[in-house]
């Protein structure tokens, strides 16, 4: 039985066991003996000094289970906080390349969510990519 079901099975004398005045009485009563919290259960053969001895399997630990899935849901939680939290600002930077390129002399640029610095939405887009190249070739020389 065993291999099948993971039981404890062996055959002992009664001697071996150490067992107690009350558990000899219940055994003499044809009864069941359990020990260690539901997990040993001692029973007679037949009428001589042998008994049958049978343990359960260990209880399986879902510890690491646990832990592992607590970690996977905080990572999740911080994913999503960082996907809104960065993707406006993602498509605000897509939007800049096309917004400098534009030969637009009297338009000015308004972030649409209204954030950022104040001065920097009243310039208009081409000084904003004439700053830019004045900061890229500055970098440069430097």
């Amino acid at each position: 039985m065993r291999p099948h079901y993971g039981l404890g099975l062996t055959v002992v004398e009664a001697d071996q066991l150490a067992l107690s005045d009350q558990e000899k009485t219940e055994l003499a009563q044809g009864l069941l003996v359990i020990r260690d919290k539901y997990m040993q259960f001692i029973s007679r053969i037949d009428g001589g000094p042998r008994l049958l001895s049978i343990k359960l399997p260990a209880e399986l630990s879902l510890m690491l289970f646990y832990i592992a899935a607590a970690y996977l849901m905080i990572a999740v939680m911080i994913g999503v906080v960082l996907f809104f939290w960065v993707r406006p600002h993602w498509r605000d930077l897509e939007k800049l390349p096309t917004l400098l390129m534009a030969d637009t002399t009297n338009e000015t640029w308004e972030h649409p969510r209204g954030n950022g610095c104040a001065h920097a939405r009243r310039l208009p887009a081409r000084n904003l990519w004439q700053l830019c190249r004045e900061t890229v070739n500055d970098r440069e020389r430097a």
